[in-house]
């Protein structure tokens, strides 16, 4: 034990104000300074090496070599060994530890050595061990060429490199994609160099789930390390001009709480990052200034995070196929980790949601249970709150789900990066619609309300939601025990973070014209996407209406639960029910205009009027949204619930 107490180093000032800044109580640095047997079987079994130093300006850079194991081993007395097949023009790594030396002549760096820090990675099984060391000595050889003429474009070279590690340190599996690497033959060609992003570097952006950062503690040591999450987690900040740096921004989500990569950033704000594709085998080179984002900064540039590294670029290299490997990834996006959080947008991306300025509860007041899965809720508003038709409210559960900070969390992985907040459209009418519209139709079940309404506000709404996650479960567990919870004085409270969003139904200027039809909106739907057409009902006039809705046959009774409540509905709706017929029993009798036992398809749409040039409402998931928008053309307004906020 003592020998174990022994190795244990000392945190950095920049570890300990994150620590501080992020209120964490950890105290002990479980990193050896020395190569551990463990790191040491990981060098010489994994696939992959990410690398990180500093240039001759003091910019960190990183880079990924490898492609199969056995291309770095341990050689003892914590020396390590790499030899692999690199890009010897592009690979900012390889210019700044070889200094343009390609002719195989070893090359000895003066004094202690140039600072190189590694994570050693197994993709495929989610492992990693992250070591920092000094290189010793190093050469970098020219790969031949029939004509024995070498030129930048497509040239490859082999790199030896000799590091002495001073510091290694196994690292936890989350936020790791799984997948294959095999060898590639590289042919690297440099397709651009400016810290302007291209569209090519934007693509690459876009689709990646996995960067490599390196960072320093000035000239003390360095750390490389993995960021990973759904593909487009890294988001792309808008710049003022075309003129303007780049900058791109990703979630740092919930780790082990040593804060080596942002501590660093603390102290020296400047990284280099590595952001493969590891389909095409082509690789996005970036360095320059970071900013740590958190509290109300974090929260206007990236909603539902608590912490944010925006990089400001100050210099990139795009080049394709450069590196010696490829990725196979799993089928259907099964290698993604558990533990990604859903992408976390900017908030220009998202609809911004309205500020409430007196803090709100919401109380749930009443639920009915439509199917196994789907339940209508009604909630009380400890204040008066109003709204828009389409909108939808936000609401935080924290105080009863959030359980605090735990490493790992395999029986519900993606809890870890919770904030427990959700945003539901509401179904029940707004409140300033209903005061301008006192005398609509009675069959809208929006008028029975009897919430207190006063200037436009109300202290009431509803909600028509299905269960398909944490909140949502909890939801509907409560509502199957609220009798026994309201005897025990038990209410499920939310706390109101704002309204946001706008999906509102409007017809088209000429809707007195004749024919009707070409005044008809289509609103297409697809389960509980009914939701927003439903506080609207009181306003609209159900004739200038068609609306296509697509169910499950599991969810038939939701159907008919909305035809007893807006009964005007049903000469408007064709319904298509897919996987089965069973429970379609009284929907003639209830006046459904059709159904059809089937996916809805394009001439469905374009019987009943979605090619004309007006303006068509989708509320789907967002595979039958595509669909959708192939279907109506250019000439058609579409408008669509987007579930991204």
């Amino acid at each position: 034990m003592s020998f174990v107490l022994s190795t244990q180093q000392e945190s950095h000032e920049g570890e300990k104000r994150m620590r501080n800044l992020r209120h964490s109580k950890r105290h002990e640095n479980p990193t050896s300074p020395f190569l551990t047997p463990g790191a040491a079987f990981m060098l010489q079994t994994a696939p992959l090496l990410a690398l990180g130093t500093l240039d001759s300006q003091g910019r960190p850079w990183a880079t990924l070599w490898g492609g199969e194991s056995g291309f770095a081993r341990s050689m003892g007395q914590s020396i390590v060994g790499v030899r692999t097949i690199v890009d010897p023009t592009n690979d900012p790594v390889v210019e700044a530890l070889y200094e343009g030396r390609d002719d195989g002549e070893t090359v000895r760096p003066e004094g202690a050595g140039k600072m190189v820090s590694g994570l050693t990675i197994d993709m495929e099984n989610r492992k990693r061990v992250k070591v920092f060391g000094r290189m010793m000595a190093g050469a970098l050889s020219m790969s031949e060429k029939h004509d024995d003429k070498v030129e930048p474009d497509g040239a490859t070279g082999e790199a030896q490199l000799v590091l002495r590690i001073e510091q290694s340190l196994g690292n936890c599996p989350k936020y790791i994609t799984s997948r294959h690497i095999a060898p590639n033959i590289p042919q690297p060609k440099l397709l651009s160099n400016s810290p302007l992003l291209t569209t090519e570097a934007l693509d690459i952006i876009s689709t990646a789930d996995t960067l490599f950062i390196a960072s320093a503690n000035n000239t003390h040591d360095m750390d490389c390390n993995i960021r990973g999450g759904p593909p487009g987690f890294i988001r792309v900040l808008p710049s003022s001009s075309s003129t303007q740096p780049s900058s791109v921004i990703w979630p740092e989500y919930s780790g082990n709480l040593l804060y080596q990569t942002l501590g660093n950033l603390t102290l020296y704000p400047k990284a280099g990052l590595v952001i493969p594709s590891f389909s095409t085998s082509s690789v996005l080179y970036l360095t320059g200034t970071t900013t740590i984002h958190h509290g109300a900064s974090v929260s206007a540039l990236l909603p539902h995070t608590n912490l944010a590294v925006q990089l400001t670029i100050t210099s990139a290299r795009l080049v394709a196929n450069g590196l010696p490997f490829r990725g196979i990834d799993s089928p259907n996006d099964s290698g993604l980790s558990p533990y990604n959080p859903p992408i976390r947008y900017l908030a220009t991306e998202v609809p911004p949601a309205a500020e409430l300025s007196t803090p709100t509860t919401a109380t749930l007041l009443e639920s009915k249970r439509i199917t196994p899965t789907i339940t209508h809720h009604r909630f009380s508003l400890s204040t008066p709150q109003s709204w828009t038709p389409g909108q939808h409210i936000a609401l935080s559960f924290a105080a009863d789900l959030d359980i605090g900070y735990s490493h790992m969390r395999d029986d519900d992985p993606r809890s870890l990066n919770d904030d427990w907040v959700r945003t539901f459209t509401i179904c029940s009418a707004a409140p300033a619609t209903i005061a301008n519209n006192a005398a609509s139709d009675k069959a809208d079940a929006s008028e029975t309300a009897t919430s207190t309404k006063s200037e436009g506000k109300t202290t009431e709404f509803e909600i028509l939601i299905r269960s398909v996650g944490p909140v949502t479960r909890h939801l509907a567990a409560h509502a199957q025990q609220r009798q026994q919870q309201q005897q025990r004085g038990i209410d499920l409270k939310a706390s109101v973070n704002g309204f946001g969003g706008s999906f509102c139904i409007t017809h088209s200027e000429n809707e007195n014209a004749a024919p009707p039809t070409q005044t008809q909106s289509p609103f297409i739907a697809s389960g509980v996407g009914i939701t927003p057409l439903l506080s609207q009902l009181h306003i609209l006039n159900p004739a200038h209406l068609t609306l296509f809705w697509s169910v499950a046959a599991a969810d038939i009774d939701l159907v008919k639960y909305v035809l007893r409540e807006w009964p005007a509905l049903a000469p408007r709706l064709t319904l298509f029910v897919t996987g089965g017929k069973g429970g379609m029993e009284g929907l003639e009798s209830m006046g459904v205009g059709g159904v059809r036992t089937r996916r809805m398809g394009r001439e469905d749409l374009k019987s009943g009027g979605g090619f004309s040039s007006g303006d068509v409402y989708v509320c789907t998931g967002p595979g039958m949204r595509r669909e959708v928008l192939g279907w109506v053309g250019e000439e058609a307004r579409v408008h669509y619930e987007d579930f991204g906020y």
